[in-house]
C-alpha cells in the first residue's frame, strides 16, 4: 500500500512538472516542426533528387545534439534510405513504450504550386498553424512525441521502462520492408506502440485495410465517323464495326458506384464511420488516337475494407460483381474484362488493425489523454493506412493518436497542422510515457 501511494505521488509530481514544461516549450516545439518541414523529404520513389536522406541526417544530428537520449541510431536497409531510432533508457522494472512516425512525404506537383498560399517547404507559422508538406502527414506527430520524450528527461524524471522513438522512411510508397519492418530487425522492441498519424486528436484502436486492383476493358477500334453504326441497331447480319472500350468502362464505373452505396449499408464495424469501406477510381487510361474509337481502357481502383474483412474476400466479391456485369453485355460476354488484383503498380495488401478497448495500452492511453487534456477521450477509427499494422505483425501491438486531420491539405494544397493539436499530443504522449513506463524517481 505504501509503495502504491509512493508511486502515485511520484506520478503526480512528474506529471505536474512535465505538463508545465511542455507549455513553456511551446515556441521551441513549433520552431523545431518548422525546421523539420523545411527538410524536403519527398519519397524518392516519386521525385528524382528528393531529400529524404538529407532530412533523416538532419534529424539524427539534431536529436544527438540534445544529449537527452542514451542512444541515437541510424541504419539503411537500402542504400540512401536511412531510418532513425532514439532510445531513452529507464532504470528497470517498467514497461517499454515505442513511438513511430515516418519522415517521408509525398511530392508537391508543379501544377498545384500556383494554388499554394505558402511555400510548400517553408514551414510557415501563421494564425495558429504550421504550414507545409508533411505538416500533418506526419511531421507534426513526430515532433510531438520526440519533444514529449525530451521534456520528460529534462524535467528530471527517471523512468522505469524504456522509450524508443522511431522515425522511419518509405511509408508513402508502402515499402515497409526497408522502413518500419527494420525497427524490430534492428533489435528494438516494446510492450506497446503509439503511432502518431493524424487522427484529429482521436484515439484510434481500429483502422481500415487497403488494396488496389486494375480493371482492363477491351474494345474494337474504328474511325469515329462510324460511331453511329456502333451505337445504334444494325440490320440483320451486319456486324457492329466498332466498340468503345471507354464506353464499356463507364458501365463498370457506374455500377461500382452502386456497389459502394450498398457497402455503406452492409459493411459496418465498431467506431468505423459508415461509408469508410469504399472503392475509388484513382487512375484511368483509355484510347489510342484522337480520331479513333478506343480499343483499350483501364482503371485502377483504391479499395478500403473494414477490420472484419479479409482482402482476398473483398477481391473475390469484386471479381464476381464484374463477371456478372460482363455476362449481361453482348460484347463483354465474348471479350471479358481482366482484373488484376492486387494491381501491379501497388501490389501490397495493406491489412487493417484492431486493438481491444480493454487492452492495457488502450486503457493507459485513455487515462493519459484525460489526465493531460482534462477532457473526455475522443475515440475513433483510422480511415487511411499506417505503419502500425506492420509493427503489430512484428509483435508490437499498438494504435494511432496524432495531431491534424487528413482533411487539412494532406496529399493536397496548403497542408497544415494546428499548433494546439501538436502541443496537446505532446502532453498526452508525455503522460503516456509516465504512466506506461513508470516513474522511478523525480530529480529536483
Amino acid at each position: 500500500m505504501i509503495l502504491k501511494q509512493r508511486a502515485m505521488q511520484l506520478l503526480e509530481l512528474a506529471s505536474r512538472k512535465v505538463q508545465s514544461a511542455i507549455e513553456g516549450k511551446r515556441s521551441e516545439i513549433v520552431g523545431f516542426l518548422s525546421e523539420y518541414i523545411k527538410r524536403k523529404s519527398v519519397n524518392p520513389k516519386y521525385e528524382e533528387g528528393a531529400e529524404e536522406k538529407t532530412c533523416q541526417d538532419w534529424l539524427r544530428a539534431e536529436l544527438a545534439s540534445w544529449r537527452v537520449y542514451d542512444k541515437v541510431d541510424y541504419w539503411e536497409k537500402r542504400k540512401g534510405r536511412p531510418n532513425v531510432a532514439a532510445v531513452l533508457k529507464g532504470a528497470g522494472g517498467g514497461r517499454n513504450l515505442m513511438f513511430n512516425g515516418h519522415s517521408d512525404v509525398v511530392p508537391v506537383p508543379k501544377a498545384s504550386l500556383p494554388y499554394w498560399t505558402t511555400d510548400p517547404f517553408g514551414g510557415e507559422v501563421r494564425e495558429g498553424r504550421v504550414y507545409g508538406r508533411g505538416a500533418t502527414d506526419m511531421k507534426g506527430g513526430v515532433a510531438a512525441f520526440i519533444w514529449a520524450t525530451r521534456i520528460v528527461k529534462e524535467s528530471g524524471v527517471v523512468l522505469q521502462g524504456d522509450v524508443v522513438d522511431t522515425m522511419t522512411i518509405a511509408e508513402e510508397s508502402g515499402e515497409h520492408d526497408i522502413g518500419v519492418d527494420t525497427i524490430v530487425e534492428r533489435g528494438y522492441k516494446a510492450d506497446f506502440l503509439v503511432n502518431a498519424e493524424a487522427t484529429n486528436l482521436q484515439i484510434c484502436p481500429v483502422g481500415v485495410g487497403l488494396y488496389f486492383f486494375k480493371l482492363k476493358v477491351r474494345g474494337k477500334p474504328i474511325h469515329t465517323s462510324m460511331k453511329y453504326k456502333c451505337s445504334f441497331p444494325q440490320p440483320i447480319g451486319v456486324q457492329v464495326p466498332g466498340v468503345s472500350a471507354i464506353d464499356k468502362m463507364v458501365k463498370f464505373i457506374t455500377q461500382f458506384q452502386e456497389l459502394e452505396r450498398e457497402w455503406a449499408h452492409r459493411k459496418k464495424f465498431q467506431l468505423v464511420p459508415l461509408g469508410a469501406s469504399n472503392l475509388t477510381p484513382t487512375i484511368i487510361r483509355g484510347g489510342e488516337y484522337i480520331g479513333g474509337i478506343s480499343e483499350n481502357c483501364e482503371v485502377i481502383y483504391n479499395v478500403w475494407i473494414n477490420p472484419d474483412e479479409k482482402p482476398e474476400d473483398s477481391i473475390n466479391e469484386i471479381r464476381t460483381f464484374a463477371s456478372r456485369l460482363a455476362e449481361n453485355d453482348e460484347w463483354m460476354k465474348e471479350h471479358p474484362p481482366v482484373i488484376e488484383a492486387p494491381a501491379p503498380e501497388f501490389p501490397e495488401l495493406w491489412p487493417s488493425y484492431s486493438v481491444p478497448l480493454d487492452h492495457p495500452g488502450a486503457v493507459t492511453l485513455a487515462q493519459a489523454y484525460s489526465a493531460a487534456l482534462k477532457r473526455d477521450v475522443k475515440w475513433g477509427a483510422f480511415t487511411a493506412v499506417a505503419d502500425v499494422v506492420w509493427t503489430a505483425k512484428k509483435g508490437i501491438p499498438g494504435l494511432i493518436l496524432g495531431p491534424g486531420e487528413l482533411t487539412m491539405g494532406v496529399h493536397g494544397i496548403d497542408e497544415y497542422v494546428p499548433i494546439e493539436h501538436v502541443v496537446d499530443c505532446a502532453k498526452v504522449y508525455a503522460e503516456m510515457i509516465l504512466r506506461w513506463c513508470g516513474v522511478s524517481e523525480v530529480e529536483a
